[in-house]
């Protein structure tokens, strides 16, 4: 796939605006598309973990009280 590129283009809406195009390769496409997958999944490890440990300190209130009233 050598040579092959992707152009992308922002088009502002005023007549007197300047349309602004990058060019990008298709390995840097690629190689942006696996750093933003990277990024969701750490954000979604990370979400997943804080709601464990909101979990755990609930858990631990409500063993606490439990343990005051006996």
């Amino acid at each position: 796939m050598a040579g092959k590129h992707y152009t992308l283009m922002l088009v502002p809406e005023g007549v007197q605006s300047k349309v602004r195009r990058w060019r990008v390769s298709f390995r840097t496409a690629v190689l942006l598309g696996f750093a933003g997958l990277g990024a969701f999944m750490v954000a979604a490890m990370f979400v997943v973990h804080y709601t464990y440990e909101l979990d755990q300190i609930f858990e631990a209130i409500a063993l606490r009280e439990e343990n005051q009233k006996l």
